[in-house]
């Protein structure tokens, strides 16, 4: 039975939340808190391997130009992708040889051996020489680092001790102790002198923050970044602090203040975003979140007559098309771009562990569209649009009417989804009895105050 009934002309939107979603090819296997920190706060979840990717490794990291963002990138992607392994280990290798990072290096190589040995080719011998010159000249350039930084204290030259103190920060970031570099940037604040030195502090704790997974830190010093008054390239200065806090409040499941941090961004300066982002996240990040949750006014006004993340769309062709066709209600469309680029975004360091939930999202979402206009609908035609068969939908629409986003039943048999008509004399009778009652209390009001002024029972306020 082939129903479609119309009930209107019009969708509306709303921020839905629940289960649901794409399927991908990737694996799951239990793992310790998912993610490239080891932030206590976290949830643990099942680390996802992801078994196909489209990804174009090389290009792919080509976007990023801090080399710390790439190396973090490339190792990310060799520990979830067994086909990427390799490519992605070997890259990383190279990039990490141009650092002070030998455990890095030897985690680089690890992981290239283990997909070498997988695929039965020769093992990737570690260089020795590099690594033990590497570590003899970290310890070198600490021990004179901590020498000039104790000769600094000794004479009490502020801002030769915050100096001392931010070189040492960087030279232990650059070598991987994130935990002592951090440590070392902290301390610089007691010795900060001017409205750069306090900015220059609060970036660097905010990057060792983020790159340990100490999300809250970096939040508390992102709040003193802000709050700086007349900084230097206040605009520029803006889009870095909106794309960092992006990322704050996409870990914390904010996405709707996500969303509106990432489109704020303007594309001319996309060149001082945060470093470990490239213009091309700014899409992504900003597009998903928003479609999770913006309604259709705001997508309208905020997303595509926003010009700036319009030029930041034209840098992802697939995620600017998924958002014009949700947008024009070719939900078959777009679930199907979704699919397709699940897996690659996976890959990403930050979107990974709210990808699953971001696209249930936004799949509830266009349930609850496709839906709307229509007394009935054949749910076999609706799930041929949805991209999903009709069991699935079945269990999805279900738990869209238990939360009440959708005021339907189901017909499982004739497999026809009804809206759930209401007894409208029945909803008079209510609305009159409710206003009746209203009435006869205001009344009852309007006697007791006329009574009390009667016997001049009314205190009034004193005039001053």
């Amino acid at each position: 039975m082939d129903v479609n009934t119309p009930k209107s002309d019009t969708a509306p939107v709303g921020p839905l939340a629940g289960p649901g979603g794409i399927g991908g090819d990737a694996s799951t296997s239990p793992m310790a808190a998912d993610g490239h920190s080891g932030d206590s706060g976290r949830k643990k979840r099942a680390r996802v391997h992801v078994l196909s990717a489209t990804i174009d490794l090389e290009t792919h990291i080509a976007n990023y130009k801090d080399r710390g963002a790439r190396i973090d990138r490339l190792m990310f992607i060799a520990d979830r992708c067994p086909p990427l392994q390799a490519d992605a280990s070997a890259l990383a290798i190279t990039e990490i040889k141009q650092t002070s990072n030998a455990e890095k290096y030897l985690q680089a190589v690890t992981r290239l051996n283990e997909a070498l040995y997988a695929q039965r080719k020769p093992m990737q011998p570690v260089d020795e020489k590099w690594v033990e010159e590497t570590r003899q000249a970290v310890r070198a350039k600490t021990e004179r680092l901590e020498s000039e930084l104790k000769s600094y204290r000794a004479n009490s030259i502020k801002e030769s001790i915050r100096m001392g103190y931010t070189d040492l920060g960087d030279h232990l970031f650059d070598a991987g102790d994130l935990s002592g570099a951090l440590k070392h940037y902290t301390r610089t604040k007691d010795y900060c002198a001017t409205q750069k030195h306090i900015l220059d502090m609060c970036m660097r704790v905010i990057r060792t923050g983020i790159s340990i997974g100490n999300f809250a830190h970096a939040h508390t010093f992102l709040v003193k970044a802000e709050s700086i008054p007349d900084p230097p390239e206040r605009e520029k200065l803006s889009s870095k602090i909106a794309s960092i806090m992006g990322i704050i409040n996409m870990e914390s499941g904010a996405y709707r203040k996500a969303a509106k941090n990432f489109l704020s961004i303007q594309f001319a300066h996309a060149d001082v975003i945060f470093e470990t982002l490239s213009p091309n996240d700014i899409a992504v990040y900003g597009a998903i979140t928003a479609l999770a949750s913006f309604e259709r006014s705001e997508l309208k006004s905020q997303v595509f007559e926003n010009s700036d993340f319009k030029q930041f769309l034209e840098l992802e062709p697939q995620i600017r098309e998924m958002l014009y066709n949700f947008h024009a209600l070719k939900f078959q469309a777009c679930l199907e771009i979704m699919a397709r680029i699940k897996n690659d975004l996976l890959l990403d360091i930050y979107l990974h562990e709210h990808l699953d939930t971001l696209f249930q999202l936004i799949r509830k979402k266009a349930i609850v569209q496709y839906f709307y206009p229509f007394m009935s609908v054949d749910m076999n035609k609706m799930a041929e649009n949805l991209y999903c068969t009709v069991s699935e939908l079945e269990h999805e629409v279900a738990a869209l009417i238990r939360e009440g986003q959708i005021q339907a039943r189901i017909d499982s048999h004739n497999k026809i989804l009804r809206v759930k008509r209401t007894n409208q004399r029945s909803q008079l009778y209510a609305k009159s009895l409710e206003m009746a009652a209203d009435y006869a209390f205001q009344r009852r009001l309007t006697v007791l105050r006329g009574k009390l002024l009667e016997r001049e029972l009314v205190v009034s306020m004193a005039r001053r």
